[in-house]
């Protein structure tokens, strides 16, 4: 998914995210394309914590779009 949003090769980020890994900035998840990382000390959200909750943002088209 990064790879998606960088101007980066797939290989060349996974390189720069290992790296990031060994020298402790992140902390690595999972195997080859599964693999997922987050900063020490914090923890990724489960599938409850993202998907719970109502999205914000279509709560303020819906009110913006009243006014028109």
């Amino acid at each position: 998914m990064a790879a998606e949003i960088c101007a980066t090769y797939a290989y060349d980020l996974s390189q720069l995210l290992a790296c990031l890994a060994r020298e402790e900035f992140l902390v690595p998840g999972g195997r080859s394309r599964g693999m997922t990382y987050h900063l020490p000390g914090e923890q990724l959200p489960t599938p409850e914590q993202v998907f719970a909750a109502p999205l914000s943002s279509s709560e303020h088209y819906e009110a913006s779009s009243e006014g028109c």
